[in-house]
């Protein structure tokens, strides 16, 4: 009986057979032009397919293993935890709406996700890399529960994280203390102490709409963090912060509008603020407000003019394509969000001689190095932190200390040897030549 070729080709292209896992003859292209390494590919392949036809691994899902989009819904079931909706909210968004979710597991390779995670337009590399970790867990609990049985495509080499580029944030992931004062003037009575407390005590957006009349003790001067919106926070577990004297008159304006109701910092309704309010917005707005702006953009307001223009100031400009025409001027503030007022509180307290220890605990991190990231040093500050050491080190001194070199005599084989009682060589401590 004449043996079948593992190898053959078609035009440029070179094919293999093997037989499947149902053992059936099957024909694939390869994308290779080396005639071994396609036949080292059907024995593996033939051999895979021996090992699932005898039990010894489990057999091809019948239908691929379903799509993505299905995999990544059924493991969105799974989450639990105060990020669970934030997480389904972002695989909806970027995975579910994209085409790579009609792609059946077995037809999912490395490249197709490299390709899809560069299709993401308009998103930080962080969030293209927190998308990247999604896709990789789903695929780990399908594994474990035995949803999927092939190879997680998310692999580290084949689809590396996206490179994060290194910005300075020194001047931007932060308030002063003069731009707090302003900002704080600048906010709507009912937002002043939201922010007060967020900055003095390093609260996020979901502790602090989470806190309860009962979690402020002023007598004791500690505040109980104990929820994060209606959950657990996200360490997951209860802590006791300081509240600081400055912070004290805050906390009592808050008790006072809260009266008769159970949450600190309640909605007009009574009951928790929804997880999308808008604070960000409520900074930004106070920041322009209190003219701490990164550029004033001025555009032209006229009918059908789409002119605009970039300056540093808002200097009255007309429009030149409209003359005598004035153009509007808007204040764009720099990029920042509500959760700055954490970088805030643990810079400000380091710039205010606070060791890294005490604000690890305020911030309520694991690890020194996440407290790091919080901790924002601009360069006139390390300056002058710089000036408090003084070696009395002075080139005029050092000129005159190094002219004036000790006393020496030699010794009987000429060698030259420092004068006792100049130079602690010729203590006694110190070990002699044994020769002489």
């Amino acid at each position: 009986m004449r043996q079948r070729k593992r190898v053959f080709s078609r035009g440029s292209v070179l094919y293999i057979r093997f037989r499947d896992a149902d053992g059936n003859l099957v024909r694939k292209a390869t994308n290779t032009d080396d005639p071994r390494k396609a036949e080292e590919l059907a024995i593996e392949l033939e051999a895979k397919a021996l090992r699932q036809r005898r039990g010894l691994e489990p057999l091809p899902a019948k239908n691929g293993g379903g799509t993505l989009g299905d995999l990544m819904l059924k493991w969105g079931e799974t989450l639990t935890g105060p990020s669970a909706n934030g997480t389904r909210a972002t695989v909806a968004k970027h995975v579910l709406e994209h085409e790579i979710a009609r792609l059946t597991l077995q037809q999912l390779r490395p490249s197709d996700l490299v390709n899809f995670l560069a299709d993401l337009k308009g998103i930080s590399a962080a969030t293209k890399n927190h998308v990247r970790g999604h896709i990789s867990r789903a695929f780990n609990t399908a594994a474990l529960k035995g949803w999927w049985h092939g190879a997680n495509p998310v692999d580290k080499t084949k689809v590396p994280r996206v490179p994060v580029e290194e910005v300075d944030e020194t001047e931007f992931a932060y308030l002063t203390t003069e731009e707090i004062r302003r900002v704080c003037a600048a906010l709507a009575p009912k937002y002043r102490p939201r922010f007060a407390v967020s900055v003095f005590c390093a609260l996020r957006k979901g502790e602090l709409h989470g806190l309860r009349r009962k979690d402020v003790n002023l007598r004791t001067r500690r505040l109980t963090i104990a929820r994060s919106w209606d959950r657990v926070p996200k360490n997951k577990k209860l802590e006791i912060v300081p509240i600081p004297t400055e912070c004290s008159p805050w906390f009592e304006v808050a008790l006072k509008d809260s009266e008769g109701h159970e949450l600190l910092f309640p909605g007009p309704d009574g009951k928790m603020f929804s997880r999308d309010v808008r604070l960000a917005e409520v900074l930004r707005r106070a920041m322009v407000k209190a003219g701490i702006v990164d550029h004033w953009k001025h555009y032209c307001r006229k009918h059908g003019c789409d002119h605009e223009e970039q300056r540093p100031d808002s200097e009255q400009r007309t429009c030149p394509k409209h003359p005598g025409t004035k153009l509007w001027a808007k204040g764009v503030p720099r990029t920042i969000n509500w959760h700055a007022t954490r970088h805030t509180a643990a810079t400000l307290h380091v710039q205010a001689g606070a060791s890294q220890a005490v604000v690890q605990r305020l911030l309520r991190h694991s690890t020194p190095k996440q407290t790091a990231r919080y901790t924002h040093l601009r360069a006139d500050w390390l300056g002058g932190e710089l000036e408090r050491l003084s070696l009395g080190i002075d080139p005029a001194i050092i000129d005159s200390t190094s002219t004036q070199q000790p006393a020496s005599s030699a010794n009987d084989d000429g060698e030259s040897r420092v004068d006792a009682g100049t130079s602690a060589v010729q203590s006694d401590n110190w070990p002699r030549s044994s020769t002489g």
